[in-house]
């Protein structure tokens, strides 16, 4: 009696524990974008490996044809990080709204993260600016996933221009970086969108997710990236790490 009344306990405190984790995810949630069901140029989709998410998405409409938009991950997995990530997304979900310089957004964000971040941890993140009058992106990355930009001719590149992780290195001052953007989407994504594995264990990689891009690039915006990350778990590959892509149509 006493053996059973010990493990009914212990069950009780478990699944408070697990409800607690539960809220945290539903204020993570809350924290990303919804996709519009009008014509608005970006969309985003975040699939959590577990109840809670390292990876972060966020983007805005701040007025006359001028959109904000950025997307993040933490290192490691667990509680842990995806507090971390809340603070990071609450931070950027405020200061955006007011600050439209990319690399300045950036070095506020490294010096607040750098203040209380807990040893070896750190926030990869690319902010961004998309001008739909002057057919124009304004990009600054603190150490994120190159994005790929695919072009309506059908070819990629690359915007490589990056600074270190959040969280490491105070004070530094990131550059921003002016491109053209017509006719053209951009994907930002997270590393467990190239890093899933099929059953053989072969990664997907850059090439990979190409293929899918071309695949469902067609497809409505608002619609697209869910179609894709089906399709990619339904060929057999396996999650194990946040899934998070947001993506860019030049309108």
């Amino acid at each position: 009696a006493i053996r059973n009344a010990k493990m009914a306990k212990e069950m009780i405190e478990k699944n408070k524990i697990q409800k607690e984790v539960e809220i945290v995810g539903e204020i993570q949630r809350s924290l990303l974008s919804k996709n519009k069901k009008d014509n608005f140029p970006i969309a985003g989709i975040n699939i959590p490996a577990k109840v809670v998410s390292g990876d972060f998405y966020n983007f805005s409409d701040l007025g006359d044809g001028i959109y904000g938009f950025g997307v993040a991950d933490v290192s490691g997995k667990g509680i842990k990080s995806s507090l971390l990530m809340s603070k990071a997304s609450s931070l950027y979900r405020c200061l955006s709204k007011t600050i439209y310089s990319t690399s300045e957004l950036l070095m506020i964000l490294n010096n607040e993260i750098y203040e209380t971040i807990s040893r070896g941890m750190f926030v990869t993140m690319l902010i961004g600016i998309y001008d739909s009058n002057k057919k124009e992106l304004t990009l600054a990355n603190a150490g994120h996933e190159p994005p790929l930009i695919y072009s309506k001719d059908g070819n990629f590149s690359n915007f490589e221009e990056a600074g270190p992780p959040l969280g490491i290195a105070p004070k530094f001052k990131f550059k921003e970086t002016k491109i053209n953007f017509s006719n053209s989407s951009m994907y930002i994504f997270t590393d467990g969108i190239t890093e899933i594995k099929n059953p053989s264990g072969e990664m997907l990689g850059s090439e990979g997710f190409e293929n899918y891009i071309k695949k469902y690039q067609s497809s409505p915006i608002n619609e697209r990236l869910k179609t894709m990350i089906d399709d990619i778990l339904n060929a057999g590959h396996i999650q194990k790490d946040d899934l998070t892509i947001l993506v860019v149509d030049s309108k």
